[in-house]
């Protein structure tokens, strides 16, 4: 066993159980102990490095992102207090962190890095990548540890954030939960094309991470105002329908019935991505309600 402490004349042999009558001169906020590879020897205060390599280097994310209102991009607290930034844990304040959207680019996507500086916990907006840090494989901007990143964001007219029940405009990278968008009611909208309408005034707009699969949905009723007449109801992503759209086929003039049809999306990373109903008839002039939602994750 190591001896500790020094004293004059020799060391005094340390037994199976310390108490802390025997660790009275040991500085506040220490912890003493042999770094991973020292060999054996006398236990030595630890640097964060070293008790963090003796833990497995572990990683922190109790956090989530959120746009609070259109002026306001906030990092909260969740389920703990601290988030991991170039390799060490900082604690997260209690009223969160804030972003303003002041010298954004309306229309652009941003990722959202946590930084430290000067000691102060700060969120940046930046067009920058991420990638992996080796070092504890979080996500940070790519050539630069010091920026964690945290979160997305679209940024709207004003500047400012996305608050609107229609948009996803705002994700968090950690503790991801639900996010839906519903689109406006189509509310008797009418088509009498044979070509496919994009009705893009009822569309949903969301960003999304790249391995998440959003599901679109559109549910609701349709009529259609001559006998044999088919209405074809599809969910469109960015102008192009990704599966077979739902039916309704009228057994007589006007007939109509409800329409229910989802779909699993491949929304790519960074874009601001359009989902919309598209209409159309075989013939005769097809009447729809309903809307349709969107659900990501972030």
């Amino acid at each position: 066993m190591p001896y500790f402490p020094s004293a004059p004349g020799g060391s005094v042999l340390l037994p199976n159980t310390i108490d802390d009558a025997m660790l009275v001169d040991m500085p506040a906020g220490t912890v003493k102990g042999r770094a991973l590879g020292a060999g054996t020897g006398d236990p030595t205060n630890l640097t964060t490095a070293q008790l963090w390599a003796l833990l497995s280097n572990p990683v922190f994310t109790n956090c989530r992102l959120d746009a609070v209102s259109t002026s306001v991009l906030r990092l909260s607290r969740f389920n703990g207090y601290l988030l991991t930034i170039d390799n060490q844990p900082q604690v997260i304040p209690a009223a969160g962190v804030d972003l303003a959207p002041t010298g954004l680019t309306v229309g652009s996507v941003y990722y959202i890095y946590a930084f430290m500086n000067a000691g102060v916990m700060t969120l940046i907006a930046n067009n920058s990548v991420p990638a992996i840090d080796p070092r504890n494989g979080l996500k940070i901007a790519n050539g630069n540890p010091l920026l964690t990143l945290v979160g997305m964001v679209r940024v709207a007219a004003g500047p400012g954030f996305h608050t609107e029940s229609y948009i996803i405009g705002t994700l968090s990278y950690f503790n991801r939960r639900q996010r839906i968008g519903t689109g406006p009611q189509l509310a008797g909208a009418q088509s009498s094309s044979t070509s496919l309408v994009v009705a893009s005034a009822y569309a949903v707009y969301i960003i999304n991470w790249a391995e998440e699969l959003p599901l679109a949905m559109i549910n609701g009723y349709s009529t259609n105002s001559i006998v044999g007449g088919v209405n074809l109801t599809y969910i469109l992503q960015d102008g192009s329908a990704p599966a077979s759209p739902a039916q309704l086929w009228a057994s007589f003039a006007n007939a109509g019935g409800p329409h229910a049809h989802s779909v699993f999306l491949g929304a790519s990373e960074g874009v601001f991505h359009v989902i919309a109903p598209g209409l159309q008839v075989s013939g005769g002039v097809g009447t729809w309600s309903g809307n349709v939602a969107v659900v990501t994750m972030g």
